[in-house]
């Protein structure tokens, strides 16, 4: 069977036709298939950077450098001072009666003092005297009174007068504060009854605080 040239020229643009629409076929899938790559691809943002410039300042040449000078503080430091140490100093004394309504000297309770053995009130310690004596009177009825008397100058020493009432039973009686002429003096207790009951001053006692 013969071929002619009119069926040759069909086959040739069939397959040039073919070709064509094949090619133009294989180019429009590699187009879809990166625009797909492209609308698959996450976008990346690019965080800006902001710029903070420092501030600089420059200092004129030559230009002296401020400088400060810091002086210690003065603290004021605790000043120790000795604690004074109390002392006490007791002299016992004798006691002794009366049924006398006036003053009457216990002779047995003599005893010699010296105020300025404990300090004086030129000197850096005040000493602080009183005197306290078991008192009680006869059958509990009247009242007895007791004191110290400088014989030395003969006066009652101020602030030494002590009394009870109406009790038999030997109690415990406090003086104020004592009132001592300076020097080494002569002491002694005096003791009367308010109705010539019998007056008791059991013992007593000097006591010095310095």
């Amino acid at each position: 069977m013969m071929i002619n040239h009119h069926d040759k020229a069909i086959w040739v643009v069939i397959f040039i036709l073919t070709f064509f629409f094949i090619g133009n076929f294989i180019f429009t899938q590699v187009e879809i298939l990166q625009l797909k790559n492209n609308l698959n691809t996450p976008v990346q943002t690019q965080t800006p950077v902001v710029y903070n410039p420092v501030q600089q300042t420059s200092s004129p040449t030559n230009s002296p450098i401020a400088t400060s000078t810091v002086f210690p503080t003065a603290s004021p430091k605790a000043i120790a001072t000795a604690k004074p140490i109390t002392q006490i100093t007791y002299i016992p004394l004798t006691g002794g009666s009366t049924q006398n309504t006036d003053w009457t000297t216990i002779n047995s309770s003599q005893f010699n003092f010296n105020i300025n053995d404990y300090g004086t009130p030129q000197g850096d310690k005040l000493p602080y005297v009183i005197w306290d004596a078991n008192l009680r009177v006869d059958n509990g009825s009247g009242e007895t009174f007791a004191r110290i008397y400088d014989t030395t100058h003969n006066i009652a020493v101020n602030g030494s007068e002590i009394n009870i009432s109406n009790t038999s039973t030997s109690t415990d009686v406090i003086s104020g504060s004592l009132q001592f002429w300076s020097g080494n003096n002569t002491y002694v207790i005096q003791v009367k009854s308010l109705n010539g009951s019998t007056a008791f001053v059991d013992s007593g006692r000097i006591k010095v605080t310095y």
